[in-house]
Parts: structure tokens; sequence; C-alpha cells
């Protein structure tokens, strides 16, 4: 039984790794081109900004 114990926490610990390895810089971003700048939005993309029909955003900025 001890043998099962100590596998089954080397295949978590793995497991909880290769979860993490996107966040430790295993994959490539594109820059995000399209950011929001901080100012207020004039106009939306639609929508009337109620329940029914809420404000649709096209982009980040």
């Amino acid at each position: 039984m001890k043998h099962g114990k100590k596998l089954t926490s080397v295949l978590l610990a793995l497991a909880m790794l290769l979860t993490l390895a996107p966040a430790l810089g295993g994959t490539a971003r594109a820059a995000n081109t399209d950011a929001w700048d901080g100012t207020i939005a004039t106009a939306f993309a639609g929508g009337s900004g109620t329940a029914a029909d809420p404000y649709q955003i096209a982009t980040g900025a």
C-alpha cells in the first residue's frame, strides 16, 4: 500500500506541474494590440443597455 500512495503523490505532483506550465511561460502569447486604454466609451457596437438588450462590446479599446 505504501508504494501506491507514493505513486499517487508523484502523479498528482506531475499533474499540477503540467497544469501550471502555461502560466510559467510554457506557451507563447500574441501581444494584445487592442487593449483598453482607460477612457470611457462613447459608443457601443450595439444594444440599448437594458437587461433584454445589453450593450455589445466589439473591442477592448
